[in-house]
């Protein structure tokens, strides 16, 4: 066999190869719409038509087209008949956990204040650092001047049920405790040194903590990297998204002689329904902000959801989650 023969055997090769990879890859892109399962544009830039009649492939073979069965490895498939609006928020994104795959992105690498969203780091660096059942008493040094539950100077409370008063309520002094906890142990500052090396571990490139509240509008983060933050910790830290899906919840003090009733400040949990999990944060730098995972109504898809600075972040996060689901086949 001739040199030329092969060198023309491997290029016809690599070129089906390629062509496999890109449908692959973009199927949303390169497949027609006729038989298959979505709408392309129905005009393109100058305003001519592009596909949009049915009638472009009457006498095309539809054998040549994918089935059913085949096309589920491409699920979820865009439709371009929908289109999807500025979200109300300087940063916003949808990602699916499935196929790590971004299904929409607004500002994707914009640092942002991230206010008390820095409270699932918190959470995490707890869980590593303390036991669960670990019981800490609490004294007037641990308390800030802005308290949303009145924790009582003297009274004992395991790790355990500060991490939910601070997750469910996000609660501000429980955070202070948590961390205080761990510095005690080693050097004021020591915990907040952890979320940064934490985040350097996770690939989180433009994340910063200042403290462990999210008070700070120092505590910085962009979209793809809290993304990154919610997949390590659904992995490593299931408990955190466990605790954040509870719309109410009840803990007591380690003697049992002191009550709290929390209610989740999440107010799409338990009204949106395919909301599961998720965290709030506000402060006027940050403005509103608001991570969830969600499931799409099937319940075949999980995805994280987030916005960040804006006027309204439970209608931003609604039009959100409809949107994008709109926007795709399932």
């Amino acid at each position: 066999m001739s040199l030329e023969r092969i060198f023309l055997i491997i290029s016809g090769a690599l070129n089906v190869l390629l062509i496999i990879l890109s449908i692959a890859l973009w199927p949303d892109r390169l497949l027609p719409k006729v038989g298959l399962f979505y709408n392309m544009p129905k005009s393109s830039e100058n305003g001519t038509s592009n596909l949009s009649n049915s009638n472009n492939f009457a006498g095309v073979n539809r054998s040549v087209f994918l089935g059913d069965n085949q096309l589920e490895s491409f699920r979820p498939i865009r439709d371009w008949s929908q289109p999807l609006p500025d979200i109300g928020a300087q940063a916003a994104g949808v990602y699916l956990l499935d196929s790590k795959k971004m299904l929409f992105s607004q500002n994707l690498d914009l640092a942002l204040p991230i206010a008390s969203l820095t409270k699932i780091m918190t959470a995490t660096i707890a869980l590593e650092q303390l036991p669960k059942e670990q019981i800490i008493t609490v004294d007037q040094s641990m308390l800030t001047i802005v308290k949303q539950s009145k924790f009582v100077v003297g009274e004992s409370m395991t790790i355990e049920s500060l991490i939910y008063i601070m997750l469910i309520t996000s609660n501000n002094d429980a955070a202070n405790i948590l961390a205080q906890t761990v510095d005690n142990q080693h050097a004021p500052g020591y915990f907040v040194a952890l979320m940064n090396e934490k985040a350097q571990s996770l690939g989180l490139k433009n994340t910063m903590f200042i403290d462990v509240s999210g008070l700070n509008p120092g505590n910085v983060a962009t979209i793809r990297d809290l993304i990154g933050l919610t997949e390590g910790t659904i992995k490593e830290q299931p408990l955190i998204w466990q605790i954040m899906g509870l719309t109410i919840a009840d803990v007591w003090s380690a003697d049992k002689k002191i009550s709290y009733h929390l209610e989740n400040t999440n107010q799409l949990l338990g009204i949106l329904p395919q909301v599961v999990s998720g965290k709030t944060g506000y402060t006027e730098e940050a403005q509103g902000c608001l991570l969830t995972v969600s499931q799409t109504l099937n319940k075949n898809f999980k995805m994280i959801n987030i916005v960040l600075g804006s006027q309204d972040r439970f209608e931003a996060m609604r039009q959100l989650i409809n949107n994008v689901e709109k926007a795709y086949l399932w």
